[in-house]
């Protein structure tokens, strides 16, 4: 489940140089990591940020950089696309914030 108070990883590079495309999810209180749905697009360098009930992910690289973004629905376990940023970026920030 995406809770803005339970740590979440996603995608990244392993020692072998593999970008990957997981969502892992930290149980608190049985301190064990697990994996849900894996992100349609492998990626590093990512930004994400808790926006309603889900995550939201944009950009990053896997070899090329992306523009891509994608959500989180964890009521599914499921992700979705979601617009292409106009510029493709990697290592940035995102924020929500109420217009």
């Amino acid at each position: 489940m995406a809770d803005s108070n339970i740590p979440h990883d996603r995608g990244g590079i392993d020692s072998e140089h593999h970008v990957h495309n997981s969502l892992e999810v930290l149980d608190p209180e049985g301190k064990q990591w697990a994996f849900l749905a894996p992100m349609p697009t492998p990626r590093m360098d990512c930004s994400a940020v808790f926006a309603g009930d889900s995550i939201f992910v944009t950009g990053g690289q896997d070899g090329e950089v992306l523009s891509s973004t994608c959500f989180y629905n964890p009521e599914s376990n499921e992700w979705s696309s979601g617009p292409s940023m106009l510029t493709p970026r990697y290592g940035h920030g995102l924020v929500v914030t109420a217009l």
